[in-house]
């Protein structure tokens, strides 16, 4: 048995090298640009990768697909514009990308439990 020739790969489990730094490279481009209408298929030709298994890749580096995590970054950088309160809550939806203000407060309620405007007025 142990003279037996294969294909395989030694160790399949590792990922070829190379992943970690274009997940960070994607999340660096979304740091700057989650204003924009960002695509899967934008972030996978970013890193020239299938856009398939692009996600896959950064679901399991980050345990959330990209689109989770860019909604994630959306509403991190809307709380801290909520506090400072330089901007009304329709600005600041605008302002972080959302395409209306409905669905920026359906989505900051989502993952805060607290709608902008109680979020603005809580301690």
């Amino acid at each position: 048995m142990r003279n037996i020739k294969h294909n395989l790969p030694a160790k399949p489990h590792n990922k070829p090298r190379g992943y970690k730094d274009n997940i960070k490279k994607v999340i660096d481009y979304m740091n700057e640009n989650y204003t924009s209408a960002l695509s899967c298929d934008e972030l996978s030709s970013l890193i020239n990768m299938d856009k398939y298994r692009f996600i896959r890749a950064f679901k399991k580096q980050m345990d959330k697909t990209p689109y989770e995590y860019l909604l994630d970054l959306k509403i991190e950088k809307a709380k801290k514009m909520l506090k400072a309160k330089d901007y009304t809550i329709t600005e600041i939806s605008m302002m972080c990308g959302f395409s209306s203000h409905s669905h920026f407060t359906t989505v900051f309620k989502k993952k805060t439990g607290l709608s902008p405007t109680e979020y603005r007025m809580s301690p």
